[in-house]
């Protein structure tokens, strides 16, 4: 039965199981993402964090954390070794009841996606606020 139950999720609705890849602090970019939605009051209903990205495009990422290192970022300093870390915050308020299954962050010239993680799925409901925390850490 669980053998059944991976198939299908792995091949129909769960993203692609088998083209998944963990990123790790020795990649050219170490990312994480945090996944918060809130209520209308502030209360949390869900959160999640992954470092397991379905598809990245290193190419278009690194032009994207170029362009963002311009403005701000933070150094750090990890066994004698120097690394940039870039946060960005995006947020949005939900106008209609929607059904999330994956969080992308896109190039906003083309909207080609740069970094995609593909997920269970969970529900958001008018008026509520999902933000996503990137977190990009890469050498020096």
């Amino acid at each position: 039965m669980i053998v059944v139950l991976l198939f299908f999720g792995c091949f129909f609705g769960f993203g692609d199981c088998t083209e998944s890849n963990h990123v790790a602090l020795t990649d050219d970019v170490f990312i994480i993402v945090n996944t918060v939605v809130r209520d209308l009051n502030g209360s949390l209903i869900l959160f999640q964090e992954t470092t397991k990205f379905t598809d990245v495009n290193y190419t278009l990422l690194n032009d994207f954390l170029d362009y963002e290192s311009d403005y701000e970022y933070q150094t750090v300093t990890l066994d004698g070794k120097q690394y940039q870390v870039i946060r960005r915050v995006q947020s949005f308020v939900y106008q209609y009841d929607d059904f999330r299954v994956g969080t992308a962050l896109h190039n906003s010239d083309d909207g080609s996606i740069l970094v995609r993680f593909a997920h269970d799925g969970y529900f958001v409901y008018k008026g509520e606020t999902l933000y996503l925390i990137w977190t990009f850490v890469r050498p020096l």
